[in-house]
């Protein structure tokens, strides 16, 4: 008999590697006496077929003990292994480092079966990483390669980056395929741009692609997100056109598309076509056909086809029927308690998907299963949702919460879990995200929780009440309380001043007067502190207005749901101090409040509320109705409806945009306080109206009119009124006709809006020879500080470890000045070639400030170049600038682009070369330090040292600087740098693709570019050689490429997007200066010596409105990469000093024109989250 040699034991093995067989390749390998590379590689492609990634890894790392050189075969068996085990991770390092320390080249196949597994774990930045990493290891990327790359991205829902991707394809000459269009269409899908998957697929047919069945259901999908039913069907019917059999898919998606229509017919025909087709229906296609019939209210069809499923031996998922027994409304208790015992069953013998737990908690709220026939199910339900809570999302979290609730036996218990809803409610509806069905099933389960708190305390019969709206005289309603709406189970109260609601903290007490009123057994939620007494929201002591309360606990946690969502409706009127500007419709601020001291007069004691930067979001509109004055005060009356019920929210938020209201001692200056008395001897704050549902969801309205005290203040204000619309307004409220609908009111008209202009104008004339003075006027001058040339700082101290201990440093120059006047102030940031000092004298900067009266800062970027290094360039750092990927990937192109040296601040966080960490590019031209915090630290010193009007500070920036203060003002909070600007030009840059963001308060913006700039292009048309983005779909007008090959935002989507956070237009079209004299822009003249001339120098703005609070200004010049009015090349020398001083002559014409106005009081809002372009 002949022994085994070493080619029939790696023959045995690879035979059971291809018949799947992994145990016997694996036991052969073992046994085999001198296995080679050859026997274990096979048992590696072994291990990797039969899914066992480990035993793969454990065996490559085998092979050096074994005396063997692992090789790219072997390497890529290992890595295809922990693909097909979801091991990304693994996967990717493998390849980048354990391949390499082997000193194995990876060839295209290594690359491949990593991009596949970060496809499948959705790790899209790395798979963009990899592409660029075959660039440069020469490895050139076939279509299964850009496939992967494409399909990670759809798996992370980047649109954007797949289509540019898929075109990039092209440009490389490698031709996609249907699974590169079919992840390429998946993308558009997940991003709901079906105009985009209809497009794929027509250059599918275009470029003679076989069509496949699974780009075209997901392009079927993709109409159905969008809303697009009618394509859907197109796309579905089309399909054996295209050579196509549609699938249980494609129907199950038409199907889809019919529900979002609410098309309930031809979902019930699609149906049936199904059918026809000799397709089986599944749970999934009867879902979208009952929620089409419900959504109609065909109820009797919903029903029908559920009866028809039932009837059919088909395999549906856990939640399917409780699903439709909800959407349907179905009452029969037995019907009910069969499908849940059947999921009860179901929950004891298998597992399931999150989605299924929480639809069949969802269920179980919607139908009402009490704790006794629910409290079982959620046992079950609870172990398998703990189980698998890591992979919950949160709305399913919420859904099984809420559904728990309505099992809940301890009332405490089900209290928090009311709460809870409550808080869900209010923030789905605060953000715009509230859908119908859930306030209907909120509302009957919190109903149902506070019938069984009724059911739990002694509840009388209450009496009829009649619900008419009782006449209240005048002078009832200035001294005692009084019920203008009785209903059965909720009332209407009028509060009058100096009452308390309920908090115990004066004699007279509106709960008091109410238990009195209904009696002492009667209604106990009056008695009930822990449900305020019955109260559904406060008014200050000093204010009055009406009250709602409820008299059960069903009609408490009704209106509750009614108040979280907005739907209890309550308005104002009040009298403030100054004028409020017209265009104010609104004001955003979060509010905070905190405890004072408790000895205090009555009306400063206990909680003052401030509004500002942290605190709860707090909403409040307003309607400006007269502008008057009363002896030498402005003052005004508006109309307020109060969108979050935040305490003292309205005092606070017009303190905070200065116009409190009048006769108020908490939130305005003592000596203020006592001055309004001449005019009210209380709070003018009064809540006229409230508008509400009754328990049968009728509409109810209650209005009354203002107190007799609050009218003769108005007496007093009418006779000075300001304008015919003013003193109109003022004669209405004051003959009784005033409060209505706070909807009905349209505000002072036009005519007033432009003299709320007139009126900032003066009050910013007023404010010149008083200006905003920073800490610095102290009258003297610090010892270190030089006047009259340009000095240097270099000493501030910024806490930031990678400077490694240095300090960082500062030119200035300072024109003779005592330290009492404030004076303006700019900081100029040099481009990349340049530091402080050469930056002052060369853009003239300094030169004119003397002239002007300014101080000029003239900051100094960092730069730490490894020693020796022959760049050795200061440049600034940020987002953008520092390697860091932005939301489309990697910001350039590093095929082409050059090799900036790394900084040791990048290397030591592993942003450069080799050290990189995942998720990053060696896209950083600049060092990785904080210059954000580096400019505010100088910017507080600066505050701190120099005499500075703070409402006249600017900035400029050239190039480089230019990038990296457009960054920095975007990215500003109240209280930075970005933010305390008034203005700022900025000359030759733009913003690195990804890191759009708009300032957080107005700024009056110029951006100078010149028309044949390719280093920092302006536009599209000016991009280097139409080097083509990786993603074109990015914004209206794509990005631009400069001749380094990084990307960059175009500039006029930029102030496209700042001109809107500054309400100088409607529109969102982004500036476009190749268009011609659009309608949209106009020309913004500058100076007659500015304007036009021989550099073509021209300026274009939005069209300014009456909102306007700064303008956004975009001008060119015939130039490259240079400021305007540059040298011609025939005589340099004679035009150089004239054209820096002719630039900083109208750098300071611009900035001499505005101001910071949110420091001087005309802030509306302070936004609560950021809008982004991108």
């Amino acid at each position: 008999m002949l022994a085994p040699d070493a080619i029939s034991y790696n023959s045995a093995i690879s035979a059971c590697a291809k018949k799947g067989c992994w145990e016997f390749s694996v036991a052969l390998l073992g046994i085999m006496p001198d296995p080679d590379r050859i026997s274990y590689n096979s048992a590696i492609s072994a291990c990797e077929k039969g899914f066992q990634w480990q035993l793969a890894l454990r065996l490559l790392h085998g092979m050096p003990a074994k005396s063997l050189s692992q090789d790219a075969i072997s390497f890529n068996s290992a890595i295809s292994a922990c693909e097909k085990g979801g091991q990304w991770q693994v996967a990717l390092s493998l390849l980048k480092r354990e391949i390499r320390q082997r000193r194995v080249s990876p060839d295209v196949v290594s690359y491949n079966a990593v991009l596949s597994a970060c496809e499948k774990g959705g790790a899209w930045q790395e798979a963009l990483g990899l592409l660029s990493l075959m660039a440069e290891a020469l490895v050139t990327p076939d279509v299964v390669s850009w496939s992967a790359a494409i399909s990670s991205c759809a798996a992370g829902s980047q649109w954007q980056l797949a289509l540019g991707l898929l075109s990039e394809m092209t440009v490389r000459r490698v031709m996609p395929n249907e699974f590169s269009y079919s992840s390429a269409i998946a993308a558009c899908d997940k991003g709901g741009c079906w105009p985009w998957a209809l497009s794929l697929l027509d250059d599918m047919a275009r470029n003679r692609v076989r069509q496949s069945i699974i780009g075209c259901n997901t392009a079927i999908s993709a109409c159905d997100k969008g809303g697009q039913w009618q394509l859907a069907l197109l796309l579905l019917h089309a399909m054996p056109d295209l050579g196509l059999t549609p699938n249980e898919i494609s129907y199950n998606a038409a199907l889809s598309a019919c529900d979002r229509g609410r098309q309930w017919e031809l979902a019930l025909k699609h149906l049936s076509a199904m059918s026809e087709m000799l397709l089986r229906p599944d749970d999934i296609s009867f879902t979208a056909a009952i929620s089409a019939c419900e959504k109609c209210g065909k109820v009797g069809e919903g029903l029908a086809l559920l009866r028809e499923f039932k009837d059919r031996d088909v395999a549906y998922s856990l939640a399917f029927v409780p699903w439709a027994l909800a959407r349907l409304n179905v009452e029969d208790p037995e019907v009910i308690d069969a499908a849940f015992t059947e999921a009860a069953q179901r929950l004891e013998a298998s597992t399931h998907s999150p989605r299924e737990l929480s639809t069949l908690a969802w269920a179980s709220a919607m139908l009402g299963r009490s704790h006794e026939e629910g409290a079982q199910l959620f046992r079950s339900l609870s172990e398998q949702v703990i189980q698998q809570i890591r992979d919950f999302q949160i709305e399913d979290l919420m859904l099984v919460a809420w559904g728990a609730s309505a099992s809940a036996s301890d009332a405490n218990l089900s209290r928090k879990f009311a709460d809870c809803i409550l808080g869900v409610l209010w923030a789905c509806s605060f953000g715009g995200t509230l859908s119908e069905e859930f306030l209907a099933a909120a509302r009957r389960q919190m109903r149902r929780f506070g019938r069984a708190l009724d059911g739990t305390r002694l509840r009388p019969e209450l009496p009829v009440r009649m619900d008419m709206l009782p006449v209240v005289a005048k002078d009832q309603l200035q001294s005692e309380p009084a019920v203008v709406l009785d209903l059965s189970d909720r009332l209407v109260v009028f509060k009058p001043p100096d009452w308390e609601v309920a908090d115990q903290h004066t004699e007279l007490q509106l709960s008091s007067y109410l238990q009195a009123l209904l009696g002492q057994g009667n209604c106990p939620i009056l008695h009930d502190a822990e449900h305020g007494c019955g109260f559904l929201h406060r008014l200050d002591v000093p204010s009055s207005g009406l009250i709602l309360a409820a008299k059960t606990y069903e009609a408490f946690y009704d209106l509750q749901v009614q108040m979280a969502t907005g739907q209890v409706e309550r308005d104002y009127v009040i009298l403030c101090r100054g004028w409020v500007p017209p265009a104010l419709s609104h004001i955003r601020a979060q509010v905070s409040w905190r405890e004072e001291i408790a000895n205090a007069p009555l009306e400063t004691l206990g909680v003052k509320t401030r509004a500002g930067a942290r605190g709860k979001p707090a909403q409040t509109r307003l309607k400006v109705l007269a502008l008057a004055s009363h002896e030498v005060e402005a003052l005004s009356l508006v109309a307020v409806r109060i969108s979050t019920g935040r305490r003292h929210q309205i005092r606070s938020h017009f303190a905070h945009v200065g116009h409190p209201t009048v006769r108020d001692g908490k939130y305005t200056a003592s000596a203020t306080f006592q001055s309004d008395l001449a005019l009210c001897e209380r709070n003018f704050l009064h809540r006229y109206r409230l508008a509400f549902k009754d328990a049968a969801e009728l509409r109810r309205e209650v209005v009354v009119p203002v107190p007799e005290d609050l009218l003769e203040a108005l007496r007093a204000v009418g006779l000075e009124a300001k304008g015919p619309d003013s003193a109109q307004a003022l004669d209405t409220w004051l003959s009784g006709l005033g409060p209505r609908d706070w909807d009905e009111y349209k505000g002072i008209s036009a005519e007033q809006v432009q003299l709320q202009k007139y009126f900032k104008a003066c009050v910013l004339s007023a404010l010149v020879p008083d200006p905003l003075a920073s800490a610095g006027c102290k009258g003297s001058v610090p010892e270190w500080l030089e006047r009259g040339s340009l000095a240097s700082f270099s000493h501030l101290e910024v806490d930031d470890a990678l400077l490694f201990g240095h300090r960082r440093s500062y030119s200035y120059h300072v024109p003779e000045y005592s330290g009492r006047n404030a004076l303006p102030i700019v900081f100029d940031f040099h481009g990349y070639y340049d530091d402080a000092k050469s930056e002052a004298h060369e853009d003239a900067v300094m030169r004119e400030s003397a002239r002007y009266g300014f101080i000029s800062v003239f900051p100094r970027a960092w730069a730490d170049f490894p020693k020796g290094d022959k760049w050795g360039s200061s440049a600034w750092g940020g987002p953008g600038l520092d390697g860091t990927v932005g939301r489309y990937g990697p910001g350039c192109d590093k095929k082409w682009a050059g090799n900036y040296p790394c900084y040791r601040s990048c290397e030591a966080l592993g942003r450069c070369g080799s050290s990189m960490q995942k998720g990053l590019v060696d896209c950083h031209s600049g060092p990785c330090i904080d210059d954000d915090k580096f400019v505010d630290v100088l910017f507080q010193h600066i505050l701190s040292h120099f005499c500075v009007d703070r409402s006249r500070v600017h900035a400029t920036g050239v190039s480089d600087g230019a990038i990296f203060l457009y960054g920095l003002i975007g990215r500003s909070r109240l209280g930075d740098f970005g933010a305390s600007l008034a203005s700022a030009v900025l000359v030759e840059g733009s913003v690195p693709l990804g890191f759009l963001h708009s300032p957080v308060s107005p700024i009056a913006i110029m951006d100078i570019h010149g028309t044949h700039d390719h280093c920092v292009p302006g536009n599209v048309s000016n991009s280097y050689k139409e080097h083509l983005c990786p993603v074109k779909a990015v914004g209206p007008r794509g990005c631009v490429v400069s001749d380094d090959f990084y990307y960059y935002t175009p500039v006029g989507e930029i102030l496209a997007l700042w001109g809107l956070g500054n309400r100088c237009s409607d529109a969102s079209l982004p500036f476009n200066l190749d268009v011609g004299e659009d309608k949209d822009y106009v020309h913004y003249p500058t100076q007659q010596r500015f304007d036009g001339g021989k550099a073509d120098f021209w300026c274009a703005s939005r069209s300014l409105s009456s909102l306007c609070q700064a303008p956004v200004v975009w001008c060119t010049h015939n130039g490259k990469h240079d400021w305007p009015w540059a040298p011609d090349e025939k005589h340099p020398s004679l035009r150089v000093a004239h054209h820096h001083r002719q630039f900083a002559k109208m750098m300071w014409w611009f900035m001499s024109q505005h101001r910071q106005t949110h420091l001087l009081g005309f802030t509306t809002d302070e936004p609560e989250s950021r809008s982004s372009f991108q």
